[in-house]
């Protein structure tokens, strides 16, 4: 990477949802990370 790159990784995860299910909907079953990721969205775009 370049000296003048920023660069941040992000993980994301809910231990509160279900992975196992075969039907697994992000929206449905983490929808603390849909927000904070829509929270992230919204700080970035100002």
């Amino acid at each position: 990477m370049k000296e003048n790159q920023l660069v941040a990784r992000l993980a994301y995860v809910d231990f509160e949802a279900p992975i196992e299910e075969i039907n697994f909907d992000v929206e449905k079953h983490c929808p603390k990370i849909v927000t904070g990721i829509n929270k992230l969205i919204e700080w970035l775009e100002k």
